[in-house]
């Protein structure tokens, strides 16, 4: 399962790179778990990343709109539609964009693949201190 090329991989050397760069001042290191927990402050975040600190509530809010998972499922450049098209998604693939929840994948996975996942994370963990959220 893990070992098959995708798109978006090596996903560990990927996040190692990023890990190690994550205090230049042109890197800004975010966890999905952080931008679920709290979205608006995810927004602000980024805005003062991007030199926009100033973001005002009626700003923030309608980016809460836009980058909602609903928005996402509809929107051919995130859902995967145009990356089927061009043949770098499998055509007959789930959809790309799921529930838009922490752990949501608990019903979709067996006992087994989480525990490949499980093992499999630790083992590329440990190469480094980087910790993904509690959950």
């Amino acid at each position: 399962v893990f070992s098959s090329p995708a798109p978006w991989s090596p996903y560990w050397s990927h996040l190692r790179e990023g890990w190690q760069a994550r205090s230049l001042p042109n890197v800004l290191f975010m966890f999905y778990e952080d931008m679920n927990k709290d979205l608006p402050a995810t927004i602000r975040k980024v805005g003062a990343f991007l030199g926009k600190p100033d973001l005002s509530d009626e700003q923030v809010a309608t980016l809460v709109d836009h980058l909602s998972i609903r928005n996402f499922k509809n929107n051919t450049s995130v859902n995967g539609e145009e990356l089927k098209a061009a043949g770098i998604l499998n055509s007959k693939a789930q959809d790309f964009i799921r529930k838009g929840q922490v752990n949501g994948s608990g019903s979709e996975l067996t006992d087994e693949i989480r525990e490949r996942i499980r093992v499999w994370s630790e083992r590329h963990l440990a190469k480094t201190d980087m910790r993904f959220p509690e959950v």
